[in-house]
């Protein structure tokens, strides 16, 4: 690179300016000596031209003068001055201010030809002046003449007054003739001067004219590249890479383009590269995002406050959105490990860490099920601990009670030998124990159901038909107690396969505690969804507390001073037996709804 494009187009800019320069300078020059000769001829010349005409005003009056002087020379007036001694004095002061006018213009002028004509214009005056005193002087000795001898002789004062005369007259024309002449040649050199000046000035500015056309062809030429980079940087901005720019030049623009087309491809294998990865990561985030949307814990980030991402399991647990803060109960949870966290009716193990700068990561699952199943099993370990103590005093009570039995028949064989009045009494007694003896049998039969957890064969049976049936063997018995039964059974085969003898026998536990409770209205439903199908016992009695709802399904828990506490234990053991679930709706003085749910899979 020979001259930078920055030095070229300085340089012909340079170039321009200076022949601008050059233009104005000798315009400048030119019009600054032209200057001085139109102020040298309109301040000296033509002012002394003035007094030259002037001085050639009262010199003509001087030759009238003389002409009429002569015509009296025979008879002069004496006591009249002549008028010649006034404009000789005249000329005198003209001249004067001629000398003034000349030394004025010497100063003005620069040109040693004018310096010189100046000093003969002086000269001219000088002698202007002197032979107008001596003009003076003889025309006022031919007055004093004529005044003091009218008949003398005045010949030789009137040939001084002509020769002076003459003289006058001689340097009046070669004054005249001299300014004439510098005025003639300082107008031909003011119109030379002006036509120089229009002629180089001209020029001149004309060369820098073309010269700066040429210089704005020359820089567009070398800008026109500049066009196709500014197309190439629009292209790139816009994603297209597959463009180059060719520019042959080896200046800044080739360099640039070169530099350009460098950018260019490292620009499009970048993005290539980029798409790469972002495709990789698009795919990975698009993997991991489809983990997290199978993993059934509840997963939420929270930062500042608000949910920056949830999986769908943590928008089904616990209703998080993204973009919106956690919902109330999760708010406030530090961090840390939060066991059986109770949320609505389940409950949660959660875990709270730090995320980020001011995040927090929030893990949950819900363990309701499984504090469920472990509530189930520590429940079936103790019943079965509680079953087998059961089994065995059972076994050593129905012993003896057997023998009681047996013996309280014999007894009552024996009664028939005794009085009418004793038989009565002894009856009553014997009555009495009987009554007891079965009461402990029937006890004695419900620790054995606790006890054995009998595993029946299931059948599949009509639903409708079995709550139909212990309904209506029931109903006799609702009725005597005061209590109206309404039953509501689909049309239709609702067939499950279940153990139909312990199914009724966990109903018929329902319909017996309903009344226990102080119920005068009981409602029997039966109803399939998705999930199960769910028989639903509803009364009016006087419901449980929260405490008592608490304990409700405890083996022995009972509110009744005679009752044993093995009702609702036995049912919840019966339908869990089956797989299901036993669920208890309650409040204080609005009755209990007590709902045995069967599984779909039995359907």
């Amino acid at each position: 690179m020979r001259f930078s494009l920055r030095t070229r187009i300085l340089s012909a800019f340079a170039l321009t300016v200076v022949l601008f320069l050059g233009a104005l300078a000798y315009s400048s020059l030119e019009l600054r000596a032209l200057g001085d000769r139109i102020r040298l001829v309109n301040e000296g010349y033509l002012p002394l031209a003035r007094t030259a005409a002037q001085v050639e005003g009262h010199q003509g009056r001087i030759d009238l003068d003389a002409t009429r002087m002569r015509a009296e020379a025979t008879r002069p007036l004496p006591g009249i001055r002549s008028n010649a001694s006034f404009h000789a004095q005249a000329i005198g002061t003209a001249v004067e201010q001629g000398r003034n006018r000349a030394r004025a213009a010497q100063a003005l002028a620069r040109d040693p030809e004018e310096q010189e004509a100046l000093a003969t214009v002086l000269e001219h005056l000088d002698r202007l002046g002197a032979l107008a005193v001596a003009y003076e002087q003889a025309s006022q000795a031919w007055v004093a003449r004529a005044s003091t001898d009218p008949e003398g002789d005045g010949a030789a004062i009137q040939a001084e007054m002509l020769r002076r005369q003459k003289e006058m007259q001689a340097v009046v024309k070669q004054l005249n003739a001299t300014l004439d002449t510098r005025i003639r040649r300082a107008n031909e050199r003011v119109g030379r001067i002006q036509a120089r000046a229009t002629t180089v000035g001209g020029g001149l500015a004309a060369l820098a004219l073309v010269s700066g056309i040429v210089l704005l062809g020359l820089t567009l030429l070398t800008l026109r590249p500049i066009g196709r980079l500014t197309a190439g940087v629009q292209r790139v901005a816009a994603g297209d890479y597959s463009g180059r720019i060719e520019v042959e030049t080896r200046d800044e623009i080739g360099v640039l383009a070169r530099e350009f087309n460098a950018m260019a491809g490292s620009l499009e294998e970048r993005d290539r590269s980029l798409f790469e990865r972002a495709d990789e990561l698009r795919r990975l985030s698009g993997y991991l995002r489809s983990v997290l949307d199978a993993i059934q814990l509840g997963i939420a980030v929270v930062e500042s406050g608000v949910v920056t991402m949830a999986n769908p399991a943590a928008a089904r647990l616990w209703g998080v959105r993204e973009m919106e803060r956690l919902p109330a109960p999760l708010e406030p949870l530090s961090a840390g490990r939060h066991a059986a966290l109770p949320l609505g009716d389940r409950r949660f193990d959660m875990e709270v860490v730090p995320f980020g700068a001011s995040g927090r990561l929030v893990v949950g699952e819900d363990v309701t099920r499984a504090l469920e199943d472990r509530e189930r099993l520590e429940r079936s370990e103790r019943l079965a601990l509680i079953g087998q103590m059961l089994a065995q005093v059972t076994h050593e009570v129905r012993n003896p009670l057997n023998a009681i039995s047996l013996n309280a028949d014999l007894l009552g064989e024996e009664m028939a030998s005794l009085d009418p009045e004793g038989r009565s009494e002894a009856r009553e007694i014997l009555a009495i124990i009987s009554q007891e003896i079965r009461r402990l049998a029937e006890v004695t039969e419900h620790y054995l159901d606790l006890a054995r957890n009998p595993v029946s064969p299931t059948h599949a049976e009509d639903l409708g038909d079995l709550v139909r049936s212990v309904c209506r063997l029931e109903e006799p018995f609702l009725s005597r107690s005061g209590v109206s039964l309404e039953v509501q059974v689909p049309e239709g085969p609702t067939e499950a396969a279940v153990d139909g003898n312990r199914l009724r026998r966990a109903l018929l536990n329902l319909l017996r505690n309903a009344v226990e409770s102080g119920a005068h209205r009981v409602q029997v439903s039966l109803s399939s969804s998705r999930d199960g199908i769910e028989i639903a016992v509803r009364d009016d009695g006087k419901g449980m507390d929260e405490k008592t709802r608490g304990r409700a399904f405890d083996p022995f828990f009972s509110t009744r001073p005679d009752g044993t506490g093995l009702g609702l234990a036995i049912t919840r053991r019966i339908i869990e037996d089956h797989g299901g679930r036993v669920t208890l709706e309650t409040t204080r003085g609005s009755g209990c709804r007590v709902a045995l749910v069967l599984p779909a899979a039995r359907a």
